[in-house]
């Protein structure tokens, strides 16, 4: 029972019972208009923003990585297909954020990020952007300090729509470059060997184990280095078979520290015109893509390097595995038909060498994407 007296009207008694109203005494009109507003309508007196309709599965980054270089720490990370759909407009956005945090704090603890840069996908500067895979120099840092890092993708009026994995990094001094790198040919590739630095430099502080990374280049391109040891590499050598027949590398290779989770690469150390032997198969493109279009699927990649007649399209779904290409086509994209909506697949793409006796090359990384039509 609650007293009520609106606009000098005064009704002596308001009582709800089972969800209705019972008035003792007659007041003012606008006293039984507001209330019943308030039973019919969700939460009487509460006004929200328009909801943001996301259309289609919300893009999200999960191979985000952060590696300390003697010039910052190098954060990479590859554009969700839903992202690389986006062709025209800067619809979605990268956010890098950073967090300072103490030397031996936990990885998973609560940390306070700040936004330090926003990307767009479509004008990446100032990261730098090969395929669909990114990388961003941060040189704000200091020595013997630990910071965690991560990705958030946004739309363009500032919505968050998912956060990255994290990536923690403690900043050390970086290891000296390996020494005698050497690079020859061999049946099945280029072998490429090195030694382990000078003790007196080898950076061995913290107990931390020496390993290695190793990057290949067409001779003659130093802008295109890519990274060819997924993981650093244990041992002094590595057998290079994703190379291009008779073509023209140069190499170079990384000491690298591994101090609790967090790699401290050094600088490199380069070997050039490594020739590759006229017997090994076209390497796989380097990146694959897939971009949902009117009634199909397009699959995009990266055209290998050196002399290919063609390539072939494979789709995987489940277990079964399709090659959808009869005959080798010439450059992407390819074009999907026969995938059906609300389904999960997997492609990759494989080289095929050109001559009479073409050899067909491996498959490249499958690439998931779901088709959602609009």
């Amino acid at each position: 029972m609650v007293p009520y007296e609106p606009f000098g009207e005064r009704v002596t008694m308001i009582q709800v019972k089972n969800n209705g109203l019972s008035v003792q005494r007659r007041g003012g009109p606008y006293v039984l208009i507001g209330l019943l507003l308030c039973l019919v309508t969700t939460g009487c007196g509460q006004k929200g923003m328009p909801r943001f309709v996301q259309e289609g599965p919300v893009p999200q980054i999960k191979d985000a990585q952060a590696e300390v270089l003697p010039r910052g720490v190098e954060i990479t990370w590859t554009m969700p297909d839903e992202v690389a759909a986006k062709k025209k407009g800067k619809f979605y956005q990268f956010v890098i954020q950073k967090a300072e945090v103490p030397w031996d704090h936990c990885r998973d603890c609560p940390a306070t990020f700040q936004d330090k840069q926003v990307i767009d996908p479509l004008k990446p500067e100032p990261a730098y952007k090969q395929g669909k895979r990114f990388s961003l120099i941060d040189s704000n840092i200091s020595k013997d300090h630990a910071y965690r890092y991560q990705i958030a993708i946004r739309t363009e009026q500032g919505r968050i729509l998912s956060v990255s994995n994290g990536m923690s990094v403690k900043v050390l001094a970086p290891p000296a470059a390996p020494t005698k790198v050497v690079a020859a040919t061999d049946k099945q590739g280029i072998m490429v060997r090195w030694q382990k630095p000078p003790k007196e430099q080898g950076g061995t502080a913290h107990q931390a184990q020496l390993k290695y990374t190793l990057e290949r280049s067409p001779s003659g391109k130093e802008t295109k280095w890519e990274s060819i040891s997924p993981v650093p590499i244990d041992g002094l050598e590595f057998l290079d078979s994703a190379v291009a027949s008779e073509q023209n590398y140069d190499y170079r290779v990384s000491s690298v520290l591994v101090v609790d989770g967090t790699n401290i690469r050094g600088e490199p150390a380069v070997f050039k015109q490594a020739r590759a032997p006229d017997t090994v198969t076209p390497p796989p493109p380097q990146s694959v893509w897939v971009v949902p279009s009117k009634g199909h699927l397009e699959v995009h990649w990266l055209e290998s390097e050196g002399k290919v007649q063609g390539y072939h399209v494979y789709r995987r779904q489940g277990q079964d595995i399709t090659r959808l290409t009869a005959n080798p086509v010439s450059r992407p994209p390819f074009a999907d038909q026969g995938a059906r909506k609300n389904e999960t697949y997997f492609y990759a793409v494989s080289a095929v060498s050109p001559g009479a006796e073409s050899r067909e090359g491996l498959l490249s990384k499958w690439t998931e994407i779901r088709n959602v039509f609009f």
